[in-house]
């Protein structure tokens, strides 16, 4: 899979998961999925980033 299919997907995983927990939930509990799920996928997208640039460079590298 190409890397911008699996941002969408992540992306739409938590929006799905924040509207579950918001439609009946408290404040407070809507806040904190927000909170964690935000935090997932800013989590996946820099470290998969990274992840991806650290494979590139050591393929590019000579041996």
């Amino acid at each position: 899979m190409r890397p911008a299919v699996l941002i969408r997907q992540t992306c739409a995983y938590s929006l799905l998961a924040i509207q579950q927990v918001c439609k009946g939930a408290s404040g407070e509990d809507c806040r904190r999925i927000k909170f964690t799920e935000a935090g997932k996928f800013a989590g996946a997208t820099f470290f998969g980033g990274l992840g991806g640039w650290a494979a590139l460079l050591s393929v590019s590298q000579p041996l």
